[in-house]
């Protein structure tokens, strides 16, 4: 069983989510003193509770966890797990945002459809065209040592596709953006599968918002996330789009999003 507490939800949602997933009746009051009631009935129980990771306060869930951990003490029988990770928005059918949120592991693991951001940084010498890619730094569950966009992410729930790449940029590559510097060049929708090396199975299904980010920036000078990113380089737009295929140039890079990019820039 899966408890999903996410900071912004009110404390009327709070307890709306533990009398869906907890089965309580309907009588069930939704507040501190009911939880406490219905779970000193539930003899058996083992559920993972997952809290989204914003540094926000929010002290319902707060009083919630020590109510469960309460309980937990009275019984050996009455077990939770907590878990803190970034929440995503769901996509429903027809690719729109809904208002659902799920933790970003249960969402690679459901194969639920949800919003990423790419950032590429570019410069022009003369009529050439380069584009900065990042090298993913070794440590990376997913496309380890891999050349990349120049900057990536998952949009957040609640949070707005620009101030998430401008959030990624600062991040992964120290650039401190303005958002208005941003320029918007379309979506792009992807699917992959991938199985992890502890053998559990990744669906990533996306719609990336791609954005691209053309001011000087000196990449000497880049205060790079180590655990993301191992290093940058410049590299022709042209040759790697005819590369991209190639065994000697270890990447994961979207043909259709570099072409997007091109046919924008150029």
């Amino acid at each position: 069983m899966e408890i999903f507490l996410d900071k912004f939800m009110s404390e009327r949602d709070l307890h709306i989510e533990l009398k869906e997933k907890l089965g309580f009746p309907d009588y069930y009051g939704g507040n501190l003193d009911a939880l406490n009631d219905c779970l000193d009935e539930i003899e058996t129980l083992d559920v993972d509770i997952y809290i989204s990771d914003e540094n926000i306060e929010n002290k319902t869930i707060d009083d919630i966890i020590h109510i469960f951990e309460e309980r937990a003490g009275k019984s050996s029988d009455f077990s939770f797990r907590i878990h803190q990770e970034e929440f995503l928005n769901i996509m429903d059918k027809n690719e729109n945002i809904t208002n659902n949120t799920k933790p970003r592991s249960l969402v690679h693991r459901d194969g639920d459809l949800h919003m990423t951001a790419h950032i590429w940084i570019i410069k022009r010498i003369d009529t050439s065209l380069y584009v900065l890619l990042q090298k993913r730094s070794k440590s990376k569950l997913l496309y380890s040592g891999l050349y990349d966009v120049s900057s990536a992410g998952h949009i957040s729930a609640g949070e707005e596709a620009r101030y998430s790449a401008v959030r990624e940029l600062e991040e992964e590559l120290g650039i401190k953006a303005d958002p208005r510097n941003l320029e918007y060049i379309g979506n792009d929708k992807a699917e992959s599968t991938f199985i992890t090396p502890d053998g559990k199975q990744i669906t990533d299904r996306e719609i990336t918002t791609i954005y691209v980010y053309n001011k000087h920036i000196d990449i000497d000078s880049l205060k790079l996330q180590e655990s993301e990113v191992e290093s940058v380089c410049w590299f022709d737009v042209d040759e790697c789009i005819a590369r991209i295929d190639d065994e000697s140039f270890p990447n994961c890079i979207r043909l259709s999003e570099l072409k997007k990019l091109k046919k924008k820039i150029l």
